[in-house]
């Protein structure tokens, strides 16, 4: 399954400006497709609130999928990054 299309299934859950503003789908599915079922590992930088870590979760299954992000906004007040904020995007 193409990134777009797990994105077009719950465009709500999986809101990310990566496919509803910038369209990085287009570039994504050609590039990304050879990987999809591979154990990868996956390191976003700048992740916002999470929701594209939750679809490069649900695309790479056998993927390790890891964010970062510099807006304090998105920490807890360990200075880690907001566990239940991922888990509510379904990232491990």
């Amino acid at each position: 399954m193409r990134l777009s299309e797990i994105y077009y299934t719950n465009p709500d859950y999986y809101y990310t400006d990566k496919i509803y503003k910038h369209h990085y789908e287009r570039i994504y599915d050609p590039l990304f497709e050879p990987y999809e079922n591979l154990y990868i590992n996956l390191l976003e930088i700048g992740v916002h609130f999470a929701a594209s870590l939750a679809l490069f979760n649900d695309y790479f299954i056998n993927g390790n999928i890891y964010g970062i992000e510099i807006d304090p906004t998105y920490y807890n007040s360990s200075g880690s990054l907001n566990r239940e904020l991922m888990k509510s995007y379904g990232v491990k």
